[in-house]
């Protein structure tokens, strides 16, 4: 579906209760069917004139903490684009518990890191080569001293080892990640709702469009 980005987190949150919805869930996807109805001449815009780089892949990534009520798990969200559009993106529950703000970042950032190894890879195959770190930009400072910092404390032990495969990815120039400020957080519209004027603002941003 075309531009169907700004919907993965609502499509997600439904998808939970397939087997047994109730009316506040049919509301919830009837409020989808008409956001479609509106938008349906919203697209993805590739080339704009405000692209500085061509064909360098760059990623916003972020989580919402404790958002699923019944499982307190955390939501990962990451958007890749490339050319001012978006090429590959995310919405999903985290599969453990988050024990801070933090945590539930660097599960989100750790994942996205995994998948900008598999994307350059695949450019690479169409002559795209990335000569630079994929830049990943990630709006917590916990998370982001994390990704470079290898000593592990009281506060980080608990974290799964598979979780640190960043910190390599980093070491070895495959990512970089750099803070961005909330305001600015595109990858914010895939981990929970927003008021109209920021999901707005970001969606334009998300599809290419700002």
């Amino acid at each position: 579906m075309i531009g169907s980005q700004d919907l993965s987190h609502k499509i997600s949150k439904v998808s939970h209760v397939m087997s047994k919805p109730g009316p506040t869930h049919y509301r919830r996807a009837l409020h989808i069917l008409r956001y479609l109805k509106q938008t349906v001449d919203l697209g993805i815009r590739y080339g704009g004139a405000e692209v500085v780089q061509k064909n360098v892949l760059t990623a916003f990534c972020d989580a919402d903490y404790a958002g699923c009520v019944d499982s307190r798990k955390s939501t990962s969200g990451y958007v890749f684009h490339l050319n001012g559009g978006p090429v590959s993106w995310l919405s999903k529950l985290q599969s453990t518990v988050a024990l801070s703000t933090t945590e539930a970042e660097y599960v989100a950032v750790a994942a996205c890191a995994c998948d900008a190894v598999f994307l350059r890879g695949l450019l690479e195959d169409y002559t795209i080569g990335q000569g630079e770190p994929t830049l990943i930009w990630e709006d917590n400072h916990g998370c982001l001293q994390l990704t470079k910092d290898e000593v592990f404390h009281s506060r980080t032990k608990h974290i799964a080892i598979r979780h640190h495969k960043i910190r390599e990815l980093v070491r070895d120039g495959e990512v970089a990640v750099q803070y961005c400020r909330t305001e600015e957080m595109v990858a914010d519209i895939l981990t929970k709702p927003l008021p109209k004027g920021p999901f707005e603002r970001l969606r334009a941003r998300l599809l290419g469009y700002a």
